[in-house]
């Protein structure tokens, strides 16, 4: 169902279809705690090709990293909108776990916004679909703690989904607090920077940086000490040459103090969304202004092999932690 996973003795990983390596750094110390790797494959079944997490078991050593991967398994198990990339399958080998996703596309918005000029449109466009995100995963009560353009996808066409779940945080419902310490510096909030409790609004501050980012094509607060310029607010009134006015309003009013931010229902109602078809919005009606399906290679075959190996065995002596995380999300896996 998975495709092919062979065992031999070359236990080295594909080095094509790579989508993408990424590393996991604990926010605490910068220490990387895993490498996880991403691969374009195919169900043997379907035919439809989907993205595959694969993380080596042979780095986790410690509850903390077990925690780490159950937790991002858990959250993305509630989630199932077009918003939002959805998990299909989670299991384990004895060397590996893998998570297996809706296939997007290899764009980010990092990588697609240095292929494409976005007009105002664009972005209202894009802007209102990462809207209906957030909103759907504050519907399920959790806070997604790291939004920035890296972590939202282009899909073949042209739709956004946020991906990402590892730092989200469940149990977040309106009002709810707290405190951890996490995302990324250039958009985490002044309420995490001060480290006092925070509620999921932090998201519609990095929400607002998202706006800025897309239409000035940089961050404002990218400095030398992003996090003590953060910590600044209120800050001196900001100029963003070329960025229209209603634009610029509905980011004053998302970068503001926690108790003076502006609400979800407030967003949406905002002029600079005047143009937007909500409820063909939401349910994927209306064309994006870009496709992306230009240069995308799904012929290539290879194999992950799998070695014999140990099972895990944590520091406290705990054996094997993931006898219970395999998956299969029924109402999508067809």
């Amino acid at each position: 169902m998975y495709g092919k996973i062979a065992n031999n003795k070359n236990g080295d990983l594909p080095k094509k279809p790579k989508m993408g390596l990424f590393f996991m750094l604990d926010h605490n110390t910068d220490e990387c705690i895993f490498i996880v790797q991403v691969y374009l494959a195919q169900c043997s079944q379907t035919k439809s090709h989907v993205a595959m997490k694969v993380q080596e078991k042979i780095r986790i050593r410690s509850e903390k990293d077990v925690q780490f991967i159950l937790h991002e398994q858990q959250i993305m198990k509630k989630l199932d909108s077009i918003h939002v990339v959805k998990l299909l399958a989670t299991f384990h080998t004895e060397k590996r776990i893998y998570f297996i996703m809706d296939f997007v596309s290899e764009d980010n918005f990092s990588t697609f916004t240095k292929k494409v000029t976005l007009r105002p449109e664009h972005v209202e466009f894009y802007m209102a679909q990462l809207f209906l995100g957030v909103e759907y995963i504050h519907s399920k009560d959790i806070s997604h703690r790291d939004l920035k353009k890296a972590n939202m996808l282009l899909s073949l066409k042209g739709h956004v989904k946020i991906c990402d779940f590892g730092l989200a945080k469940p149990g977040m419902g309106p009002g709810t607090t707290t405190r951890t310490v996490c995302g990324s510096l250039s958009h985490m909030a002044p309420e995490i920077h001060e480290r006092r409790g925070y509620t999921r609004s932090v998201d519609w501050w990095a929400f607002g940086v998202i706006l800025i980012e897309l239409l000035t094509n940089r961050n404002p607060f990218i400095t030398h000490d992003t996090a003590a310029f953060v910590r600044t607010y209120p800050f001196p009134e900001m100029h963003f040459p070329g960025m229209p006015s209603d634009a610029y309003d509905l980011a004053s009013n998302l970068l503001r103090h926690d108790s003076k931010r502006m609400k979800p229902e407030d967003i949406a109602r905002h002029e600079f969304f005047s143009c937007i078809d909500w409820d063909g919005l939401e349910r994927g009606a209306v064309e994006p202004p870009f496709s992306n399906k230009d240069g995308l290679d799904l012929t290539a075959k290879v194999e992950i092999v799998e070695e014999e190996c140990e099972s895990v065995v944590l520091r406290n002596g705990r054996m094997e932690p993931f006898q219970n995380f395999e998956y299969i999300s029924e109402s999508r896996w067809k």
